[in-house]
């Protein structure tokens, strides 16, 4: 086997540790959104440092792959993957950590009618989908599943539309607080952004495999 083989490996396998973390933060999270569980919120909290140590380790594991291996073709274009969905996946943990939060603050859990009329199991449920399919996806270096995100991307931005037509709707007239009406409106907005993150995900490891950009 090549060096440069084995050193993009090493950056490979901590990536795939990255995800794995960064998707059991995605399904933490939105469990807490149904059962709120303090211990659930305060891991979620201290994982965010974990998340933080990856990216900045792989970051400079890529620079030093850069510097050192001169990569061009294939070997450029499989490490630029990795480099430029970190950043993403460090956003998507960051917006973990902010639903954990919102969690936290409002400890009387959202009434279940009013969760169900705003589809938001539907919309993690999505979420959750899209992560694990991209994730595979990056894994057995495959295209055959990312029509799949691409579609469900779509699903997440009909219900955060309807959600929020709802809630604007009721915000005067509600049980639930306008203040935690409103911090949810953010809240849906950053799940929102969650799908947009894992989208780009899906067009990078597209273009990783495939070596043309998607059109979406």
């Amino acid at each position: 086997m090549r060096i440069i083989d084995v050193k993009y490996n090493e950056i490979r396998d901590q990536f795939i540790k990255m995800l794995d973390l960064v998707e059991n933060q995605l399904d933490e999270s939105f469990t807490i959104f149904i059962n709120s569980d303090i211990n659930k919120i305060r891991n979620i909290i201290r994982n965010e440092f974990k998340v933080d140590k990856y990216e900045y380790k792989i970051n400079k594991n890529c620079e030093k792959f850069l510097i050192i291996c001169n990569p061009v073709a294939d070997d450029l274009r499989n490490i630029m993957i990795i480099n430029n969905m970190v950043p993403a996946l460090k956003r998507i943990s960051d917006i973990t950590v902010k639903n954990a939060r919102f969690i936290k603050k409002y400890e009387n859990t959202l009434p279940d009618n009013f969760i169900t009329q705003i589809e938001l199991p539907d919309m993690l449920f999505h979420i959750k989908f899209m992560f694990k399919t991209a994730k595979e996806s990056y894994i057995e270096n495959s295209t055959l599943k990312l029509k799949d995100v691409f579609n469900r991307d779509k699903e997440v931005n009909k219900i955060n539309k309807h959600a929020k037509k709802i809630i604007t709707d009721i915000i005067d007239n509600s049980e639930i607080s306008k203040k935690q009406l409103i911090n949810l409106l953010l809240i849906l907005t950053q799940l929102e952004r969650v799908g947009d993150y894992i989208k780009s995900m899906a067009e990078e490891i597209y273009f990783g495999v495939e070596g043309v950009f998607l059109k979406t």
